[in-house]
């Protein structure tokens, strides 16, 4: 609830939000699907700790420090 008053989700902006993805039908998400999500544009990331460096790089993942 605080994070919704900060964002300024009134309930009348939620109960809209709620029946919008209620509308959402399996040809909208085929079409969405079928446009969007391509696997030769796949990415795949890893967030670990340092213990899991030595996994990553048994996996040839390229590791960045953030």
């Amino acid at each position: 609830a605080f994070l919704n008053g900060l964002h300024g989700r009134t309930p009348e902006r939620l109960r809209a939000l709620r029946a919008a993805v209620l509308e959402v039908t399996l040809d909208d998400l085929r079409r969405v699907t079928e446009t969007y999500l391509k696997p030769e544009n796949a990415s795949i990331g890893v967030l670990t700790g340092a213990t899991g460096q030595a996994e990553a790089e048994k996996l040839e993942l390229t590791i960045c420090k953030i």
